[in-house]
């Protein structure tokens, strides 16, 4: 019979097995075998003893670096409270979030929306084709044309399109976000007139076509009021007939308005009607996807006539009187998007989030590029 005491287990040049202390499962160990063995764990091993079933780990090895984030048009990198926001936003919408914002910083042809803008999101429109979409849009405006084509591209190729404001969306960005499946207005956004923004080479200056087209009108509208007051006037105190009396008031108010009219520059003022015109072509064809023809009309031409200026405040109870269909945003994405408004007050950013490593960003198309 074989001894099992400790001497048994030794072998013939006074090693130990390596089944000594285990109570396992024991193998023999070839001369030569053992000091290579040892080698290999010195160099590859931690120092400390491995428990049965551990998987050996090489204490070199580097841990896995995060990928580097960066918005797939302008290129800026995102903070972590920033990208911490886009996954809420994503989870919330089941959708893709992308970005039209337009910071205080913006000194590039992406500073407003137009031309350069639209083309940038053309380019990428295979990524969000047959997606639902999200976009935080953040801006003061721009042109009528890229606007339009915007909302209609993403209306268009998106499986599902909505816009959220969180802060406000103005002017050609109102537009913009009229052509969306789903419109969300965080608690202090705001929308705005649908108002024509020119530049009057005579004023050396940016003209509001709202502020001149109303400017007439109201001319008008004073020049009749002048001649109500001139016939109640005079009939109060002479006490003679109308059709005496009208000529007389009408001599004088023409006289009076005449140095007003005189002033008006009748070219100008047509190319401001007709641009006002072709925003509101543009917000029926929008709207009328969603409200049908007849609604869409009446929000259209309420959005281009009936606000006294162009920086007028159409909030969410205003935009809801208007008649068009807001979604309540949940608690977690009005809070997420409440922390970043002074990240969007900032930074300009354009598309939407990527790994740079797979998709290198294009450096002639960043912001002051």
């Amino acid at each position: 019979m074989r001894r099992c005491d400790k001497e048994s287990s030794r072998q013939p040049n006074g090693e130990s097995s390596p089944s000594e202390g285990h109570g396992g499962f024991s193998a023999r160990v070839e001369p030569g075998y053992e000091p290579a063995m040892r080698s290999t764990r010195a160099k590859n091993l931690s120092a400390a003893p491995l428990q049965r079933g551990a998987i050996p780990v090489n204490e070199t090895a580097k841990p896995k670096k995060k990928p580097e984030l960066r918005f797939s048009i302008t290129g800026p990198k995102p903070s972590p409270q920033l990208v911490e926001a886009i996954e809420a936003i994503e989870r919330s919408f089941n959708a893709e979030a992308w970005f039209l914002v337009h910071g205080r910083d913006a000194q590039s042809r992406f500073s407003m929306l137009n031309q350069h803008v639209y083309e940038a999101f053309f380019s990428q429109r295979a990524a969000f084709t047959g997606k639902r979409v999200v976009l935080i849009l953040d801006s003061p405006g721009g042109h009528a044309g890229p606007a339009y084509k915007i909302s209609s591209l993403l209306g268009r190729r998106a499986e599902h399109f909505v816009v959220v404001v969180p802060r406000y969306a103005k002017s050609a960005a109102t537009l913009l976000a009229l052509g969306a499946h789903e419109l969300v207005m965080c608690e202090d956004a705001e929308l705005g007139p649908l108002d024509v923004q020119i530049v009057d080479p005579d004023r050396e200056a940016v003209a509001s076509a709202l502020d001149e087209v109303q400017a007439l009108e109201r001319l008008q509208a004073a020049g009749l009021q002048a001649l109500d007051q001139a016939m109640t006037l005079l009939i109060g105190r002479t006490r003679k007939r109308v059709d005496t009396l009208l000529p007389i008031s009408l001599k004088f108010v023409a006289e009076t308005m005449k140095p007003l009219y005189e002033n008006i520059d009748v070219v100008h003022y047509t190319q401001w009607s007709r641009m006002l015109k072709i925003a509101e072509e543009y917000a029926i064809r929008l709207l009328q996807r969603q409200y049908g023809r007849h609604d869409a009309e009446r929000m259209a031409r309420q959005l281009v006539e009936c606000y006294p200026e162009h920086g007028f405040v159409i909030d969410g109870d205003e935009a809801r009187a208007l008649g068009l269909k807001l979604t309540d945003e949940s608690k977690e994405i009005s809070s997420k998007l409440d922390s970043l408004i002074e990240i969007l007050s900032s930074q300009t950013i354009l598309g939407r989030l990527v790994e740079a490593n797979h998709e290198k960003a294009n450096q002639k198309d960043a912001p002051g590029a």
